[in-house]
């Protein structure tokens, strides 16, 4: 990691302040093969610096970003091939998950709220027997 050196009256607001941190292509290599199983923050630690440290690296320097990207997509692209492969040998779990995930299949469950003999299923009443219920009840009217 390369830091460019700070002016020489370093004041706060005059370029004082930490080096800037540059990466070099050894280091832009490893962002690529890292970002398969780290997380930025954790790049960021193994290189010395804050994960907010890296986000300004990507910004400043768009080899880095790029590399990131890169390595993230081989990794996604692998191990989606993998679930597609599992998928198609009839893994119902992985069919299943690739079909929620990327054709928006969903579950959905149905209640059934009637009761087998019809005793305490649900039915529409009119306002008469809604009446009705109430007085039995002692339910005052809504207002």
């Amino acid at each position: 990691m390369t830091k460019k050196k700070a002016p020489e009256d370093n004041r706060q607001g005059q370029g004082g302040g930490r080096p800037m941190v540059v990466f070099d292509a050894v280091m832009t290599a490893k962002v690529e093969g890292f970002a398969s199983t780290m997380t930025v923050a954790q790049m960021g630690d193994y290189f010395g610096c804050g994960e907010t440290t890296m986000f300004e690296v990507f910004k400043r320097q768009p080899e880095v970003s790029e590399a990131y990207k890169r390595g993230r997509a081989s990794v996604i692209a692998l191990v989606a091939q993998n679930l597609i492969t599992k998928a198609k040998n009839g893994d119902t779990a992985s069919a299943i998950f690739f079909l929620k995930t990327q054709a928006g299949w969903k579950e959905t469950q149905v209640l059934d709220h009637t009761s087998t003999d019809r005793s305490m299923s649900p039915r529409e009443m009119t306002d008469d027997e809604l009446k009705a219920e109430r007085k039995k009840y002692g339910i005052p009217e809504p207002k």
